[in-house]
């Protein structure tokens, strides 16, 4: 489960495939990686860290996970906050959607 959060932010940062660690309803709705991408980032943005903040149990199937990323965009460091929901899928855990 710790990978599948970070490692997308690790795709996106090193131009790899972000949507092999999302369900496939993110498939559908995201049909790149850089849609994806442009989703959760603007462009011109680099990743500096990124953790877990908090999390919730929603259901044995569902995990919210609230995480940071400290980002460089156009000279600034910046704070940004989010939440994802993780789906245990039968090949491990996915991320559902972005809040």
């Amino acid at each position: 489960m710790k990978h599948s959060r970070l490692a997308v932010l690790r795709a996106i940062e090193t131009k790899g495939d972000a949507r092999a660690y999302v369900t496939s309803d993110m498939l559908r709705k995201y049909t790149t990686s850089k849609a994806l991408a442009a989703s959760l980032l603007d462009s011109e943005t680099s990743v500096l860290a990124a953790g877990v903040s908090d999390f919730e149990l929603i259901d044995v199937r569902n995990i919210k996970l609230h995480f940071f990323a400290v980002v460089s965009s156009e000279g600034d460091i910046v704070t940004s906050e989010k939440s994802a929901i993780l789906r245990r899928t039968d090949s491990g855990w996915r991320v559902a959607t972005f809040e």
